[in-house]
């Protein structure tokens, strides 16, 4: 429908300070982001972590279990990047948003009511708390969900966090989605 959506990869090792992914066109207000590794060469559990997202770009890191075994890995991570709002991708409607939680369940509805519980991507777009965390959801029905930002456990038992910002996007029924390329031309 026309909505700008920018898509890539990085590599990353946990440790390593923040990498800044710039977008190839600046978007008009900051988009919701994506990301996850996608690879496996680290044995221990890890996740991205994102921070300073702004309308031409955005840091990511990769962020290793508490419990780390040993010196990270090299790992690729996957990312996209899409404007904020509604619409319809291959006749099958979406939603960008963002929105915010702690370790706490929070309800997030949509502003559109689907036909029934869409797919759904959710990352935190923050680095608020230091300790590594990942949204985790539950009660996805048409109308929403209930999100929290959670630590994971390999050091100690304790998952609670701070606020963090997370960004999420729904999309109804299944099945492939096309897009096209565009191009500025000086």
């Amino acid at each position: 429908d026309g909505t700008l959506l920018q898509a890539g990869t990085v590599d990353l090792r946990a440790g390593d300070d923040f990498a800044t992914v710039g977008f190839d066109v600046a978007f008009d207000e900051r988009p919701a982001i994506f990301s996850q590794a996608q690879t496996d060469a680290d044995p221990d559990w890890t996740t991205t972590r994102q921070s300073g997202a702004g309308t031409s770009g955005f840091g990511i890191a990769l962020q290793q279990e508490e419990a780390a075994h040993g010196p990270a890995a090299q790992e690729t991570a996957g990312w996209f990047a899409i404007e904020r709002g509604t619409g319809t991708w291959d006749g099958r409607r979406y939603e960008a948003a963002s929105t915010s939680s702690t370790s706490a369940w929070d309800e997030f509805r949509f502003s559109q009511d689907f036909d029934e519980g869409p797919a759904l991507w959710s990352s935190v777009a923050s680095f608020e708390g230091g300790d590594p965390a990942t949204v985790r959801w539950r009660n996805l029905d048409r109308n929403g969900v209930d999100l929290r930002a959670m630590e994971e456990t390999s050091a100690d038992a304790e998952i609670r966090h701070v606020r963090e910002s997370l960004d999420v996007f729904a999309l109804e029924g299944s099945g492939l989605l096309s897009g096209w390329a565009w191009a500025e031309v000086a």
